[in-house]
């Protein structure tokens, strides 16, 4: 297999790595399959996976995946979709804040213990840039569970991190 080609138009096709730690898909220049990034400390010859993301026609589907120093899931998001359930429903952002996507967020502790689960709107740079909205259910290490409602006035900003 080849990697790093272009098609005959010049645009990025099938599997591509790049200088950044990127290994990706692409199919008619966009993103289309897995997007995985890798580090690698300068004093080892391992790399880790530090998120992955699975992409369909260039937009972000189905999964994003953090993962710790450790290779223990910190953070995932499932059903990941176009923001239609929660327009305007931001707290701290001003109404010209994007939120074009949504997803079902999964948070752990280090040691792989649910943390907290819940919606999250997310804006162009999803990785970093999310705020919980709906009712999200919080857990200690003992499993004890508190609910959220983020749609109160009351309760505040919460920034997914």
């Amino acid at each position: 297999m080849r990697i790093n080609q272009l098609d005959s138009l010049g645009q990025k096709d099938g599997l591509w790595f790049d200088e950044f730690g990127y290994m990706s898909y692409f199919k008619n220049g966009k993103f289309n399959g897995p997007v995985i990034l890798f580090t690698k400390e300068e004093n080892d010859q391992t790399a880790r996976i530090v998120y992955e993301i699975q992409y369909r026609n260039g937009n972000p589907s189905d999964s994003f995946i953090m993962y710790d120093e450790y290779g223990n899931i910190e953070l995932m998001y499932t059903k990941f979709l176009p923001n239609t359930d929660f327009i305007g429903a931001q707290k701290f952002y001003t109404p010209d804040s994007n939120f074009p996507y949504q997803a079902y967020t999964y948070d752990f502790y280090p040691n792989g213990t649910l943390r907290a689960k819940g919606w999250t709107i997310l804006d162009d740079n999803y990785i970093t840039e999310g705020e919980r909205v709906g009712v999200w259910q919080y857990y200690d290490l003992d499993g004890n569970e508190e609910t959220v409602d983020f749609s109160k006035e009351d309760v505040k900003y919460s920034r997914c991190e």
